[in-house]
């Protein structure tokens, strides 16, 4: 039997050395204790819940490119307040012409923020002898400050410059399998990157390129979405994929890639598209797409935010500072206890998001546009 302050709150039959059992409906930043009885053994614990975050933000939006094509923003990270990337392809009145030297002018494929403005760049790497400015698709920020991109292909930090890994050219990857665009790590010697057609690869960080490996995943269909985290209960690292197909088996919808890099999943119940995932411990687990849910007892609940607008990417600080964006302008904020929604903030299709502290950045695009919000907590 369970008691909270003294009060009898439940019981339930224990199979295993240890039990997760969740506690809801408590107040923010509150001392509770409790009290375990199982025959004449008698248990206690303090636990003290988190405080709510603010939801008081202030908004800042740009807008980049929209001459001479289609410009958008796919990805962002962020290093710290004064160093933060945002990467896509951006077309300007200078590019996507010849200059008076008679050499064609790339669009941009990122743009980098110094703090006080945002200047746009040309990432590009050698291919074949050649210099490549293909766009890019994702972008990682490693602990130690490095950046991270992909263009389908991996580009890893080497000096002051980026090396590209081609895999199918590597032997890495078979012509079958796709571009792999998503990115989540640790450090230099432990990414993962996913992408099309169910394609997983993990790099260790051995020399020679032969740190690279495919992950059989178990699905061809797309991967929108990867993120790990390091479980402090297992001290291993487990790495969650959203695949966005509906027809898929319910099975193989929230992909777990644990130790040794072994595959399973976490059932998934709502009939709807799932296109991004997030955790920040392992539990509970949010999912969005057509809706946003969490998972908390092995079961999915839709979050009701008052909207109905597809969601694109979850991510979150702490489990009391979660934020998703979407289509429409869709950006809310989860502060432990409530949603908010902003209403206030510039109407784009928001693809993606980073956050850390008190500072959130969402990009995506409008009207043919690379948009990027910035939210500031008061």
């Amino acid at each position: 039997m369970l008691y909270r302050n003294n009060e009898f709150l439940t019981a339930f039959t224990m199979d295993r050395t240890d039990t997760l059992f969740f506690d809801e409906g408590l107040l923010p930043s509150k001392t509770y204790n409790y009290k375990a009885k199982l025959g004449g053994f008698t248990a206690a614990a303090e636990a003290v819940t988190m405080d709510t975050t603010s939801h008081d933000f202030t908004w800042q939006t740009f807008t980049f490119g929209g001459n001479g094509g289609s410009s958008y923003l796919k990805d962002v990270a962020i290093i710290n307040e004064n160093d933060i990337w945002a990467v896509g392809e951006m077309h300007t009145a200078e590019t996507d012409q010849f200059d008076s030297n008679g050499v064609w002018v790339q669009p941009y494929n990122a743009v980098h923020w110094d703090g006080t403005s945002w200047e746009l760049r040309r990432i590009y790497v050698n291919y074949r002898g050649e210099p490549n400015f293909a766009p890019l698709k994702g972008v990682f920020a490693l602990p130690n400050g490095k950046i991270v991109f992909s263009s389908g292909l991996p580009y890893l930090p080497e000096g002051d410059h980026w090396k590209l890994y081609h895999l199918w050219d590597m032997g890495v990857l078979k012509n079958s399998d796709g571009s792999v665009y998503s990115i989540w790590g640790t450090s230099i010697d432990n990414l993962y990157f996913a992408g099309n057609k169910g394609t997983i690869v993990h790099y260790d960080g051995s020399p020679s390129g032969t740190g690279w490996k495919k992950i059989e995943s178990g699905t061809s269909t797309d991967i929108n979405d990867i993120w790990g985290i390091a479980n402090k209960f297992t001290k291993q690292v487990e790495i969650y994929c959203a695949v966005s197909e509906f027809f898929e088996p319910k099975d193989k919808k929230i992909l777990r890639i644990s130790f040794n890099n072994k595959v399973d999943s976490i059932p998934w119940g709502p009939d709807r598209y799932v296109v991004t995932v997030w955790t920040a411990t392992g539990f509970p687990i949010y999912a969005g797409g057509d809706g946003i849910f969490v998972n908390k007892r092995n079961e999915w609940k839709e979050v009701n935010l008052g909207v109905n607008y597809m969601s694109n990417q979850i991510r979150g600080y702490k489990l009391n500072d979660v934020f998703v964006v979407g289509h429409f302008g869709l950006f809310a904020h989860f502060n432990g206890s409530t949603w908010k929604v902003y209403k206030e903030v510039y109407n784009a299709i928001y693809g993606s998001l980073s956050v850390k502290n008190n500072l959130i950045v969402a990009v995506g695009e409008r009207n043919g546009k690379g948009v990027i919000t910035i939210g500031r907590r008061n």
